[in-house]
């Protein structure tokens, strides 16, 4: 059976790393609504032969029938299409497309939490990579899939996975202003954090463990453009985030590959909000910015946002 049929996960506030009493800026507390494929449901039953036939992931495969599609019938959200391909007697959960992309990740992008619930009931590789180096973790943060962000990370995603491009599911889902996504993944960094620091005291290591500056080293991430989510916070011109990034260890001096920071970005490019929030923060700005708009001057450097 599906144990996912009658999966209720509740929403709720994702609280942030506390604030500094000096730290003038408290980040949101935002949830995104998962995705109307999340109220899927998937058969109740599975059949004999298709329960027998799951070994660690990989489905014995019976000679002289054709391989399922499955991803492809993922892709397509079409329920039909998921419960026969689930069913088929040749079913591989981890079979990939051409472009490296599994059920999982599809799944993960068009925010079926029934379907994302089943294929790791059939032990789904949750961290495998398509050919950019994504995860379905990555799928998911990009796609601003909330609900399905929550499922992954619960299920063993790692948070800090890269893509070809070196960047993390956080940074992913700063470029795309997706803020449910955002608190969800800060969220599991900051937890990660806090059993780190329980692990260090219980070990009387202190702070300064390599456990521990694993932790900022996630906050403060870079791309192979040298970009940190920072620095995406700021081109997006996005306040809260920046307040949220800054609280849970963001560094306001780290540099790009073009020697700019953060601050600099947001200078360049007229993002008042970000500004003013970076300003909020601590960050000196050297000149007075004109309150003039002017078209986006953002390097294609950086990747699309």
């Amino acid at each position: 059976m599906f144990p996912v049929n009658n999966m209720q996960i509740p929403t709720r506030r994702v609280p942030f790393c506390p604030a500094s009493p000096n730290s003038p800026i408290s980040s949101t507390n935002t949830t995104e609504t998962a995705s109307p494929g999340a109220a899927a449901e998937l058969p109740k039953f599975v059949p004999t032969e298709t329960r027998a036939s799951v070994h660690r992931g990989r489905p014995k495969m019976e000679i002289g029938l054709p391989q399922v599609d499955l991803p492809s019938a993922v892709q397509s959200n079409d329920h039909a299409r998921i419960v026969a391909a689930l069913r088929g007697p040749n079913v591989n959960i981890n079979q990939q497309d051409q472009h490296g992309k599994t059920a999982l990740m599809f799944a993960a992008e068009n925010g079926n939490a029934a379907a994302i619930g089943a294929l790791l009931q059939f032990k789904a590789t949750v961290n495998l990579k398509d050919l950019q180096g994504h995860t379905a973790l990555s799928w998911a943060a990009q796609s601003g899939q909330a609900e399905a962000v929550k499922i992954l990370l619960r299920s063993g995603a790692e948070v800090n996975a890269r893509n070809q491009e070196s960047q993390t599911p956080l940074m992913l889902a700063v470029k795309n202003r997706h803020t449910g996504a955002f608190d969800l993944l800060l969220k599991a960094i900051s937890d990660a954090d806090q059993r780190n620091r329980q692990e260090c005291e219980a070990n009387a290591q202190g702070f300064h463990s390599g456990a521990v500056m694993s932790h900022i080293s996630m906050i403060n991430a870079k791309d192979q453009h040298g970009q940190t989510a920072l620095m995406y916070a700021a081109l997006q011109d996005n306040a809260a985030m920046i307040g949220a990034l800054f609280n849970c260890g963001a560094k306001l001096n780290e540099k790009n590959k073009e020697g700019k920071t953060a601050v600099e970005l947001a200078v360049e490019n007229k993002q008042h909000a970000a500004i003013d929030a970076l300003r909020q923060c601590g960050a000196h700005i050297d000149k007075p910015v004109s309150r003039t708009r002017l078209k986006s001057t953002q390097s294609s450097n950086y990747g699309s946002l």
